[in-house]
């Protein structure tokens, strides 16, 4: 991470197995659409190869623990399946806000944004 603009990328082997995910955590994730601190992106496309833009809701939740985001993947697209893997984006709620309210969904979306997927 640090300042400036950063790729944050996971291979399919990085991932546990649903019921026991790998957990990582990334303590300084920025999307500048509302800070000046950088422009990071998650880069997932090998760990949800077949998810599309419409369809990435069957492949990720993103759960607010505090300020913290935790992204819940399952890489099988089965939204009924557990996380293989867990992304905890520390302070996020914190630091990206729509000025004075804290709007989650606003927030969710944006994190959604910054993924990147199969071109």
């Amino acid at each position: 991470g640090g300042l400036g603009d950063d790729i944050f990328g996971w291979k399919a082997s990085d991932a546990g197995t649903p019921g026991l995910p790998v957990t990582d955590r990334i303590t300084d994730f920025s999307m500048n659409d509302l800070t000046a601190n950088g422009d990071d992106h998650l880069d997932l496309r090998d760990l949800i190869s077949n998810a599309r833009a419409d369809t990435l809701d069957d492949y990720l939740s993103i759960v607010k623990q505090g300020d913290n985001a935790e992204l819940h993947i399952r890489a099988d697209g089965d939204p009924t399946s557990e996380a293989s893997q867990v992304i905890v984006l520390e302070n996020v709620y914190a630091t990206h806000n729509t000025g004075a309210v804290n709007n989650t969904e606003a927030v969710d979306e944006l994190i959604k944004q910054h993924i990147i997927l199969n071109s």
